[in-house]
């Protein structure tokens, strides 16, 4: 009753007023968010030949970015008919942006990511995007002859290292319970680490490794070889959608029909084979 009377001493005016207010308030779009434009981010680490830098005149133009994902994301988003943006971020802030999309409000999407059960919660996956085989990259002066690995257990005797952030979880899947050590955030760091001998081997997705090395962004030492190991997994990549996206389930739906053409029409895989000989994998 007090609520009513309050409300009738007020003039209708006040009364208008206070209504455009409130519904201004509500129209308020979430901050970052706009509905024509997705904003992505990956690893500013770099994942070529996926995503790099171009190479102008011998060195990479950080203003210009390219690959077979870059070039992925163009024609996704141009079949769902929405503008994109992609920036380049260190990986667990990238993925801590799209988690909180809610609340930090600038990125919506990741892609170069593979799936884990953590990851599933709080991201829309979509299909496969592509996959690369993974194995151990490791010194020549170490192990002059092809390391005894016939499987991932074998590993578990050797001091390893990895990239900080990324998921080792088809090494784990396939018998490996040893240490990790990922304080090396860039390749040529573990590259480093192994020619010291101070790792045994280095756990990676193969291709993207050399991509580097071929694109110019830097130089695998001659001592530096790699093998698979027997029975890993693949690494199978997704593009993820922030579950705290107020449109998460619309965007990703669209987004999820458009990989799903692109592959079923071979777009992708011609894509793919511009930087890869064996295209997006997914055979």
């Amino acid at each position: 009753m007090k609520h009513l009377q309050k409300l009738k001493k007020n003039s209708p005016p006040e009364i208008f007023l206070t209504c455009v207010v409130i519904l201004l308030v509500l129209l308020l779009p979430v901050r970052g968010f706009c509905a024509d434009t997705v904003n992505v981010c990956d690893d500013i680490a770099l994942w070529p030949p996926f995503i790099y830098y171009k190479i102008v005149d011998g060195k990479p133009d950080k203003t210009k970015i390219t690959g077979a994902t870059v070039d992925f994301l163009d024609a996704i988003f141009k079949e769902i008919n929405m503008q994109h943006t992609l920036t380049l971020l260190p990986w667990k802030q990238c993925l801590r942006q799209v988690e909180l999309f809610d609340r930090a409000g600038r990125y919506e999407v990741f892609v170069d990511g593979s799936y884990t059960a953590e990851r599933a919660k709080s991201y829309y996956l979509s299909p496969p995007l592509y996959r690369t085989n993974i194995g151990v990259f490791y010194s020549k002066k170490k192990f002059p002859n092809t390391p005894p690995i016939t499987q991932a257990s074998d590993l578990n005797k050797y001091r390893l290292c990895g990239t900080f952030g990324y998921n080792f979880q088809p090494f784990i899947a396939a018998g490996l319970d040893a240490e990790i050590n990922t304080t090396g955030k860039t390749n040529p760091t573990n590259f480093m680490l192994l020619t010291k001998q101070r790792y045994d081997f280095f756990l990676s997705a193969i291709q993207p490794i050399y991509g580097g090395h071929l694109t110019g962004l830097y130089v695998i030492p001659d001592e530096i070889a790699s093998m698979p190991v027997p029975g890993v997994k693949k690494f199978t990549f997704y593009l993820f959608v922030s579950k705290t996206s107020p449109r998460a389930l619309e965007l990703s739906s669209k987004i999820n029909q458009a990989v799903i053409k692109l592959h079923e029409t071979g777009v992708s895989n011609a894509i793919f084979k511009k930087y890869l000989p064996g295209g997006t994998s997914l055979e």
